[in-house]
């Protein structure tokens, strides 16, 4: 008379438990290492955000002032470090150039940096008086 094996064995079921401790380590390893990432992610984001800011109103007093009055050396306008959280630091700066021959352009350079160096965001923008 055959009797019918019911279950697992042993081996099986401890060749089953190391395998599934080999795929659990992984994937822990791989959460460990994406959540490391997420506060510079976060400071990066919010780095580039206040840097398209200031290039956006510093760009805008180009269409309001006019070409000549976006000047060179330019100071950090209120309005930009207004918005900063604490701990960034902002730089912003104007220069002329020349392109070509043609000296109506300017470069207009943004520079944000986060505490801890986590985040940092340098954006240029050129702009021609045309």
């Amino acid at each position: 008379m055959n009797k019918k094996k019911h279950g697992f064995s042993l081996i099986e079921l401890v060749v089953f438990i190391v395998v599934m401790g080999i795929i659990a380590a992984s994937i822990l390893t791989s959460f460990d290492i994406v959540l490391r990432g997420i506060p510079r992610t976060n400071y990066q984001a919010t780095t580039m955000g206040c840097a398209i800011n200031c290039i956006e109103w510093l760009y805008g007093q180009r269409r309001l002032n006019g070409f000549n009055n976006v000047s060179v050396g330019t100071t950090i306008p209120t309005f930009c470090n207004n918005s900063l959280p604490s701990g960034y630091t902002m730089t912003a700066n104007v220069s002329n150039t020349t392109f070509s021959g043609d000296s109506n352009y300017k470069i207009i350079t943004t520079t944000v940096t986060s505490p801890r160096n986590l985040g940092y965001a340098n954006i240029s923008v050129i702009v021609a008086n045309y």
